[in-house]
């Protein structure tokens, strides 16, 4: 495709973000296709991102920061939600002082209070990802985006602007793999025999799920590897290097 070519798309964060593993991009552009025209279908092309062996040519997001301080973690429990059955409800006797009887929503309920756990990152001031694709369509898409990571929908990893960057990546390998063999995005393990012609690097675990987009699905899954996401936190000056961005 004449006009796909590599690059880098750079969402501005502001404030901390929500995530507890690596973060791709093309199921971010999906969702976007979906919002707009209702319908999407996964098993065809992102038409604005290469696709190598069926993948697309779109790394996981470096969680970048330029302080000093590196990104601090946290965690935060958040109350998810009580619902009450308007049928069936367990009618118990409270034993106290005042003994009347109540609902009671057993531990096993669906309608049962939730406490989930939600990891934070503070200090991280943008996310990059690696794309070999047409730039201006990546960039319309990501552009309606507001806001990224699990807790979005609350005020968490709200994106300021979104923009791009030159890259000088080989295009044999742009968004799957850098040039020093890092890995940086969910391959298949048959693609580095089929594609890359290269073994597993040392340390990676293989595990199952779904290659390319939807992610949580279990259709299509098959022995997989992934960056884990300590190894996409990293200093904007390694970033650059780690992406091959051109400054």
């Amino acid at each position: 495709m004449p006009d796909h070519r590599p690059f880098v798309l750079i969402a501005d964060l502001e404030g901390p973000i929500s995530l507890n593993r690596p973060l791709h991009v093309d199921g971010i552009l999906y969702d976007v296709l979906f919002k707009r025209g209702g319908e999407v279908d996964f098993s065809a092309t992102l038409h604005c991102v290469t696709h190598r062996a069926g993948i697309p040519c779109s790394s996981a997001g470096l969680v970048v920061y330029e302080s000093l301080g590196g990104v601090t973690r946290t965690t935060m429990k958040r109350l998810r939600g009580i619902r009450l059955s308007r049928e069936g409800d367990i009618i118990a006797y409270d034993p106290g002082p005042r003994g009347h009887r109540t609902r009671a929503i057993s531990d096993m309920s669906e309608y049962r209070m939730q406490m989930p756990s939600y990891p934070l990152l503070f200090g991280a001031t943008q996310i990059w990802w690696q794309i070999l694709g047409d730039p201006d369509a990546v960039l319309d898409l990501a552009s309606d985006v507001a806001g990224l990571g699990r807790l979005r929908q609350h005020g968490y990893g709200t994106v300021r602007r979104w923009h791009i960057t030159d890259c000088a990546a080989d295009p044999r390998l742009a968004g799957h793999i850098t040039g020093n063999g890092q890995i940086i995005r969910r391959l298949p393990v048959k693609a580095f025999t089929d594609v890359f012609k290269m073994p597993i690097p040392d340390g990676l675990p293989v595990d199952h799920g779904r290659p390319v987009a939807p992610y949580w699905s279990e259709d299509g899954a098959t022995e997989i590897v992934e960056p884990d996401l300590d190894d996409l936190i990293m200093h904007v000056d390694r970033a650059e290097m780690v992406l091959e961005v051109i400054t």
